[in-house]
């Protein structure tokens, strides 16, 4: 049986990812952006924070650079009226590591 730790961002992450998000929205508001995708998104600060609040506004941020699920979540957005999640289930071999609605 494998033996996996739980291991909680630091306050100074946290902070850092909010300031991340909070750039990433006015850019794109700036920009008239319906969608964002990051090829940076695991490092520091991490995008996971930023992509999830956008979704929940009805934008579209998605992590890796990931044009196939950037496009796939614009096309639902349409006609489904409410976030739609992106899931990678294969991040590191952390389930659930990516954003999510």
């Amino acid at each position: 049986m494998e033996h996996y730790e739980i291991v909680e961002p630091k306050v100074p992450e946290i902070i850092q990812s909010a300031w991340l998000y909070l750039a990433i929205k006015n850019l794109m508001k700036e920009e008239k952006a319906q969608a964002i995708a990051s090829s940076h998104c695991m490092g520091t600060p991490r995008g996971c924070l930023s992509f999830s609040k956008l979704n929940d506004l009805g934008l579209v941020g998605a992590c890796e650079g990931d044009i196939d699920s950037t496009l796939t979540m614009l096309l639902f957005a349409y006609p489904v009226p409410r976030p739609i999640p992106i899931e990678q289930g294969t991040c590191l071999g952390i389930v659930g590591c990516a954003t999510a609605a």
